[in-house]
């Protein structure tokens, strides 16, 4: 099943966090406008067809820290604190990151072929 962007953009993800006061309180401050910022990292993911993008590639093309974009990509993973939907990005093979280590690429399901698993 394919997902909107509206769709997901109304999605009512918990930002994820961990039992720390700070990540608890990034969390809470990111609230309001996480479903926009998902949004938009699908959009770029989609732009990238079958080559897909890195969190690196996503935080630059957006101009968002690698912080903002990272914890949006994981949620549209369907790897958030509550996923309430399939995930609508998956791994595709890695990519070098411009410090050289190898990183994830994320593509949007409808340019999967085959099969789409849980990453």
């Amino acid at each position: 099943m394919k997902y909107t962007q509206l769709e997901l953009a109304e999605a009512m993800y918990e930002p994820p966090s961990v039992p720390v006061n700070t990540s608890e309180a990034a969390a809470e401050h990111i609230k309001p406008t996480a479903h926009t910022l998902r949004a938009l990292v699908l959009q770029f993911i989609k732009s990238c067809g079958t080559h897909g993008a890195t969190d690196q590639e996503i935080a630059k093309a957006l101009n968002m820290t690698e912080n903002t974009a990272r914890p949006r990509r994981y949620e549209l993973a369907g790897l958030g604190k509550y996923p309430i939907m399939k995930p609508a990005i998956n791994k595709k093979g890695k990519r070098r990151t411009l410090s050289g280590c190898h990183a994830n690429v994320w593509v949007a399901v409808e340019y999967l072929e085959g099969d789409v698993t849980h990453p």
